[in-house]
């Protein structure tokens, strides 16, 4: 048996360094990013021309035309998807070194996006805080927090098994009900149906300069044979977040309880924060004929985290979150069903929520007592019927459907507070219609779209969306969209206990954007938006109990432009984001981001990419306790990523590499808190180095 090791068109001080297999202790790291880089600049000019197709890449065309359905609940091609949408490919994942989405977030236009290093924090658009304004699904079925009506991204997705995330920005509440407020994320996952089959596995080991350590290890298996698939995934992750123990003990972090802090650190309660992230899924598809098929799958999602610097704790030894949630799930299509296709999909969650944690004054005790506040075994069922009619000879697509949902939370159990209050608001029975009708008029040149969705809740009013769309195409190279688009978030179970006549949030947002794909070697699209939000939810990040706070109306204009370039071997993506501040805080006016890609040949690519942030204005509190307004520096951070791909071939096996430094230039970067004045700010990673080994057989 003959084994190749392919480092051509690598970097010679890259290749000589993996040869002798040194990539082990942190001084070979530096090495290595130094070589990337110099290594960079050399390929431009040294390198040969390579076929751009053949490595990692989809071309434009190709990209345009990737078939999306969570736009419409229909698959449609990108380009001519009803709605702003960003989509990441698994080659982007591989070129751009993302490890989970929130990787993929930190780089997409529009995202507001800050990193506590616990649970993520940001939105969509200038709604930002815990990202309670946008929802998650995976493969187009709930994903979020089901308690608290809201994406909460931790540890739970990593994208070694994700085709694509696809991100929609505006609302969608006319498809998806409730809490599709700013947008809406979906991860569609690599399957039988749309993956080739095969095994692969994947070693990642990372280290950081501020003492982060991390590794993962991951494994798919997908079998197809006959009209049998059977699709498996599973990965783990064990990662200690950067060591801030001289962080929290400074102004920058907190004015508030320093002294305190310091005490308790040096009586051997230090700064630790471990975190573990597990997935597991299995989904087997059976397709009786070419018009029915069935899908049943089961997967586990469970998420550890060490509570970060996100929270003024006066102990930051023991706190944790833990975040488990299963699911059961079930879709039966049949085709050919007087003329349309009806599908049937039924999914069962359930979630575990439990914090650990000391408390923040010395009431109960010096040092704090050690608590816990935990809600096990909240459950959902939902189930969703789905009729789609093509009435090819008119030009009209129409989606038709019904859904029900039932959440029985769990009442939550705290030593220092009882929840009975809660009972009357703990079960959820939420009824919808909707419909959506797509006409093509004028031979293709016109797309119009038009969709309403009625929700009937047992505890707040009936609730009716609509949206509109209407998309004139000039030619096949450029078209213009007109959106409108209403969503609403539903008020949680906390908030409700505390006023059970409040109404759900409510938001308009209208949009033009222009889509332009002028030539094989760019495409490109410029939005502007205006968003008019009443009765918004707001949070109170001082109060435990969660948001109680009303604000009356938020008004939100913006614009983005994002391009992807590609010529021969070079390729990439600029983007730039603006937002009319209008005093608002926790928001950047500014934000750009771009990527650049250099394929070195058939099985190398070099790739670096980087983002901006322009000041952002936060509330805090001074050392008298007095509220004041904190200017956070402007954010700047570069990565690099070299990445290769079949570098060493057995008959039947294929080995990948990947290198990325993150932050090259170990620029001390922040985030605002937008929960509140206490903490003042989050401090950002300091460069970091991952190894990825990967085999496919």
């Amino acid at each position: 048996m003959t084994i190749k090791l392919d480092l051509s068109g690598v970097p010679k001080k890259v290749a000589g360094l993996a040869k002798k297999g040194i990539f082990t202790k942190r001084l070979n790291t530096y090495i290595l990013a130094c070589s990337i880089t110099i290594g960079f600049s050399f390929s431009f000019s040294a390198q040969a021309e390579t076929d751009s197709d053949v490595l990692f890449n989809l071309s434009l065309t190709e990209l345009s035309n990737i078939e999306i359905t969570s736009a419409t609940k229909h698959a449609q091609a990108l380009k001519d998807i009803p709605a702003t949408i960003y989509v990441y490919t698994e080659q982007d994942f591989a070129r751009f070194g993302f490890r989970d989405l929130k990787d993929v977030l930190k780089y997409t236009a529009g995202i507001e996006y800050g990193d506590a290093h616990s649970w993520l924090q940001g939105g969509q658009r200038g709604f930002t805080g815990t990202w309670s304004h946008t929802r998650i699904l995976i493969d187009g079925r709930d994903a979020d927090k089901i308690i608290r009506n809201q994406a909460h991204i931790t540890h739970q997705y990593p994208l070694y098994n994700i085709k694509r995330v696809e991100i929609i920005q505006g609302p969608a509440s006319s498809l998806y009900g409730a809490d599709v407020f700013a947008g809406l994320i979906n991860l569609v996952t690599k399957t039988h149906d749309n993956s080739q089959a095969g095994q692969s596995a994947s070693v990642t080991l990372g280290e950081g300069e501020d003492e982060l350590s991390s590794q993962q290890l991951t494994y798919s298996n997908v079998y197809k044979k006959d009209r049998l698939g059977i699709t498996f995934h599973s990965s783990w992750l064990n990662l200690k977040d950067p060591n801030y123990e001289s962080y929290v003990l400074s102004d920058e972090y907190s004015f508030s309880n320093q002294d305190l802090r310091e005490r308790f650190i040096n009586e051997g309660n230090a700064y630790e924060d471990d975190n573990t992230g597990v997935d597991v899924n299995l989904i087997i598809g059976y397709e009786f004929s070419s018009q029915d098929t069935l899908e049943i799958g089961v997967d586990h999602r469970a998420s550890r985290d060490g509570g970060g610097i996100e929270n003024p704790e006066l102990i930051y030894t023991n706190f944790k979150e833990t975040f488990n949630q299963s699911r059961l799930f079930l879709n039966y299509t049949k085709k050919d069903l007087a003329g349309g296709k009806l599908s049937v999909d039924y999914q069962f969650l359930q979630e575990d929520v439990i914090y650990d944690f000391n408390l923040r004054n010395l009431d109960e005790g010096d040092p704090p007592p050690l608590v816990q506040y935990a809600q096990d075994n909240s459950d959902l069922h939902k189930a969703v019927i789905q009729y789609d009619r093509d009435f090819k000879d008119y030009g009209n697509y129409l989606v038709m459907g019904y859904s029900y949902k039932d959440l029985d939370q769990a009442q939550p159990v705290f030593d220092l507070k009882n929840y009975d209050y809660l009972r009357p608001f703990l079960n959820h029975k939420l009824k919808s219609v909707f419909v959506q009708d797509q006409q093509t008029l004028f031979d293709g040149g016109v797309f119009l779209t038009l969709g309403f969705h009625y929700d009937n809740s047992n505890l707040y009013d009936d609730i009716e969306t609509i949206r509109g769309a209407l998309q004139y195409n000039f030619n096949d190279q450029y078209s213009v969209k007109i959106l409108y688009g209403e969503a609403f978030r539903e008020p949680t179970t906390s908030e409700l206990s505390k006023n059970d006549e409040l109404d759900p949030a409510d938001v308009e947002t209208t949009e033009l954007v222009l889509d332009a794909r002028p030539n094989e070697y760019i495409n490109y699209k410029i939005t502007s938006y205006a968003s008019r939000a009443r009765n918004i939810i707001g949070e109170n990040r001082q109060d435990t109990d969660g948001p109680i706070i009303n604000i009356d109306k938020n008004k939100i204009d913006g614009s983005e432009a994002y391009l992807r370039w590609r010529y021969e071997s070079l390729s990439g993506f600029l983007w730039a984001s603006y937002l009319e501040m209008n005093d608002h805080l926790d928001l950047a006016e500014y934000k750009y981001g771009f990527g650049i890609s250099k394929e070195l040949s058939n099985n190398w690519v070099i790739t670096t990419i980087g983002k901006y942030t322009d000041t952002v204005k936060t509330e805090a509190k001074d050392e008298n306790s007095n509220t004041y307004i904190e200017t956070v520096p402007e954010y700047h951070v570069v990565d690099i990523t070299l990445l290769g791909e079949d570098v060493i071939n057995w008959q039947y096996q294929k080995v990948g590499l990947s290198f990325s430094v993150h932050n090259v230039f170990d620029r001390k970067n922040y985030y605002s808190n937008p929960r509140g004045p206490d903490p003042i700010k989050f401090l950002a990673q300091q460069r970091s180095y991952f190894i990825k080994a990967s085999l496919s057989f």
